[in-house]
């Protein structure tokens, strides 16, 4: 017996997870680079690029999973 959930051809569901975990890590990298460009030390910077990527990753692969 099969205990692996058939899904449809495409995304699978959990790719919005993983779509929220790499833009998060996108975002953090590009607020490091914001903050070392501006020279600023702040951790705000790394925290809302972090925020902003995380939050544009899982809605691209929601919206990606939804076509």
């Amino acid at each position: 017996m099969d205990l692996e959930p058939q899904y449809k051809p495409g995304h699978p569901p959990h790719d919005v997870i993983a779509g929220l975990r790499v833009g998060g890590v996108a975002g953090g990298i590009a607020g490091l680079l914001l903050m070392w460009i501006v020279g600023v030390t702040s951790f705000w910077f790394v925290a809302g690029g972090a925020v902003v990527g995380a939050a544009y990753g899982f809605l691209s692969q929601r919206r990606r999973s939804r076509l």
